[in-house]
């Protein structure tokens, strides 16, 4: 029987550095001072973890930020004598890094998981049911993708300047000086607002002196196709920098932004959606050089699976799709509409996973908001036969993002969803595809849309995947003999 020796390491890195807990109007501490056992700038939170402690952390491609919470002995840090629960502040830098087998690590630290900023601190004290006290700490926070949550764009007239603070052109004006108010690359533009807005703000907390990595800030993965149009770029005030990204860069139904923490650099990562279709086809027909597109899939054993849920569903079928950008195609949607319908070539509505007379009407409606590269006036984009080649008029860029939308949702019915609890495995990320055979039967695809790790010291260190896209419904059918038979030698953690 092969044994494991998971390995963990947590570290708390000092980003509030308190000389006072009073201040008055230019920031200058007044009344008490702060004790000198205050000064701190690491702590190694692994031996505090104990019997009834643990780290969880959660990560979704679907969610703006991912999570932690950590759970330690409150003891005595013996070198300041205090509470770790009065040492710990709100945003502080958390670091994360598991391992499930430290004869995976060859003598390194094991691999990070998650870089995270400290949102709670909570101390617990009660009496045990031997009468003994029981007191521990609990941290909670999320990973750096809680920066571009609490970034606010927020429409305020100055009474005294008249001045527009932070909105709509005025927002790009401060923060994009050098920003062309015209029609540009989605690409271009993304990484611009990575460098110019993002980036400074991380390092305004003071993270930057704490961790090498984070010196460089974010770095920027984007493979999207289309263009930012300034008359898309307006009404957006009273929202978070991420949900104004996610809207202009039509997250969701076409493409996907996340973070996601690697040893060498936080990734910010803006790709389409990496589907496949029923046949294992790329729906988007390229290989996305990011994080985790264009590597091989994560097997997962059999013997590596505690539990599984499958599920299909018709919740997600579609039988009629339309998708438009008013704000840039400066023509009536319900005419665009009319039209369409008068040139449609292939009736969706006949499709038999989505088809109309067995599931109903079932309508999807998207307001996207891309335009084509063809609205940008810019040599860059290629040479002249290249942009002759790929020229794309309004209505040709809607009906492609149509089918594309089509494409992506017409086959619903036979992908499974589910979740997946398995040996702890700290390659799982979310954003990858995973694959497993169990039984012999063939082998199926899963993409991962979430990720949760938990490591419990002298327990054992589990990772549960919360998956879309399956493919087991689909072998199943393929196989040519019983797959139920093959499965009665399935086995699992033991």
């Amino acid at each position: 029987m092969k044994v494991y020796h998971p390995q963990i390491e947590v570290t708390l890195i000092k980003t509030i550095n308190r000389t006072g807990i009073s201040f008055d109007g230019a920031g200058n501490s007044k009344g008490a001072k702060v004790d000198d056992r205050y000064k701190v700038q690491r702590i190694d939170l692994t031996p505090y973890l104990g019997e009834s402690g643990g780290v969880r952390t959660t990560k979704s491609v679907r969610e703006p930020a991912g999570g932690f919470s950590i759970t330690l002995a409150d003891q005595m840090h013996p070198k300041h004598l205090e509470s770790l629960y009065a040492l710990i502040e709100p945003m502080d830098l958390v670091e994360i890094r598991f391992c499930h087998d430290s004869a995976d690590m060859e003598g390194k630290r094991p691999p990070i998981i998650m870089r995270g900023l400290v949102s709670e601190i909570r101390r617990d004290e009660s009496m045990g049911s031997d009468g003994k006290p029981v007191r521990k700490v609990v941290i909670t926070g999320q990973d750096l993708g809680k920066l571009w949550q609490i970034f606010i764009i927020y429409y305020l007239q100055v009474a005294a300047t008249g001045e527009a603070t932070l909105t709509e052109f005025r927002f790009f004006d401060k923060y994009l000086r050098d920003a062309k108010m015209n029609t540009q690359l989605a690409k271009g533009f993304f990484k611009e607002l990575v460098s110019e807005v993002l980036n400074p703000f991380l390092w305004r907390i003071n993270v930057a002196n704490c961790d090498s990595v984070l010196a460089k800030g974010f770095v920027p993965y984007v493979t999207i196709e289309g263009s930012i149009s300034p008359y898309t770029m307006n009404s957006f005030s009273d929202l978070s920098l991420h949900s104004m990204m996610s809207t202009l860069f039509d997250v969701g139904p076409y493409n996907e932004m996340f973070i996601e923490d690697n040893e060498e650099e936080v990734s910010l990562i803006l790709r389409p959606l990496p589907f496949f279709d029923v046949s294992g086809n790329s729906i988007m027909g390229v290989n996305t050089p990011s994080p985790g597109y264009s590597e091989p899939a994560i097997e997962i054993l059999g013997d590596d699976i505690q539990s599984i849920t499958s599920t299909r569903s018709d919740k997600g079928v579609a039988n009629w799709y339309w998708s438009a950008n008013t704000k840039l195609v400066l023509t009536n949607d319900l005419v665009m509409m009319l039209q369409a319908q008068q040139a449609l070539t292939e009736d969706k509505r006949l499709y038999p996973n989505s088809a109309m007379d067995r599931y109903g009407f079932r309508k999807m409606h998207i307001e996207y908001k891309l335009g084509s590269e063809s609205e940008v006036p810019d040599s860059n984009t290629g040479t002249q036969e290249v942009i002759a080649k790929n020229q794309m008029n309004p209505i040709e860029w809607a009906r492609k993002r149509r089918n594309l939308l089509a494409d992506f949702n017409k086959d619903n019915v036979v992908f499974e969803s589910g979740t997946m609890r398995v040996r702890g495995n700290e390659k799982i990320k979310a954003g990858r595809f995973i694959t497993s055979a169990r039984g012999g039967v063939n082998e199926s695809r899963f993409y991962a849309v979430s990720v949760d790790h938990d490591f419990v010291p002298f327990q054992g260190f589990f990772t549960t995947i919360n998956y879309e896209r399956g493919t087991g419904f689909i072998d199943r059918a393929s196989n040519s003999t019983s797959p139920y038979l093959k499965e009665w030698d399935v086995r699992g953690i033991r």
